[in-house]
């Protein structure tokens, strides 16, 4: 009797659990829009740590800058559209470096138009080979093909775009979760169905009567499972 008790309420306690983790929810989330930076790391982009104003450059270095919306979790979605392989071989494969320069790839990406500011539209991306001084750092490479808005140090620009905000808190649209689909919670709709249409079939107790005998039998069941443990105990 105990052990049938404890497995009810195990039944019971666990359907109960599942269709709170089951319920449909929203998850809202917050991000900086601004001009991220980015450099080649092999064939991979790497979500630069150091800023463009102290990064040395060197031959064969790819350099990307992208307008896009981060967040804590989405950091790689804001990595520019193109590989940087590729940004290399279309912008500087048939260039050559004089000595006392190098040879550098640049991607400027303006982002998608659904992260644009309101009432703006991304320019066209571009795709640039700068031949840099030995020594010289990445912000001064963007420097030569691009006008630069820039508040202490911090690129808030590029040519013009966005036209005023630098680095605002966005407000990402509400994501709605999936509702997962639950074996047992089908189970239950399944039988209360099955319940439901026998009571209108055959004239049968209805289907609120028969939940609440169900709810005072667990409840009592419960109270049996306290009372055999106080008496064990005792």
């Amino acid at each position: 009797m105990l052990h049938s008790a404890r497995a009810f309420g195990v039944i019971v306690l666990a359907l109960t659990v599942s269709g709170l983790l089951l319920a449909p929810g929203a998850r809202a989330e917050s991000g900086y829009r601004y001009w991220t930076f980015w450099v080649s790391e092999g064939e991979n982009w790497r979500f630069a740590t150091e800023g463009p104003a102290t990064t040395r450059t060197s031959e064969g270095d790819v350099f990307g800058w992208r307008f896009a919306i981060t967040t804590a979790t989405a950091t790689k979605d804001a990595q520019p559209s193109i590989s940087a392989p590729a940004a290399f071989a279309k912008a500087c494969a048939d260039v050559s470096a004089p000595e006392g320069e190098h040879r550098l790839a640049i991607v400027i990406d303006y982002g998608s138009a659904d992260q644009a500011p309101e009432d703006e539209v991304p320019p066209t991306n571009r795709i640039e080979c700068v031949l840099a001084l030995d020594g010289s750092t990445a912000a001064q490479s963007l420097s030569t093909i691009a006008n630069l808005r820039v508040d202490q140090g911090f690129v808030c620009g590029v040519d013009g775009y966005p036209e005023s905000e630098c680095a605002p808190v966005v407000e990402l649209p509400v994501v709605e979760l999936p509702v997962i689909e639950s074996p047992a919670l089908e189970s239950m709709e399944l039988a209360e169905s099955t319940l439901s249409s026998e009571d209108n079939s055959s004239g049968g107790l209805p289907i609120s009567l028969i939940a609440f005998a169900i709810t005072v039998f667990v409840v009592l069941m419960g109270l049996a499972v306290l009372l055999t443990r106080k008496k064990a105990r005792t």
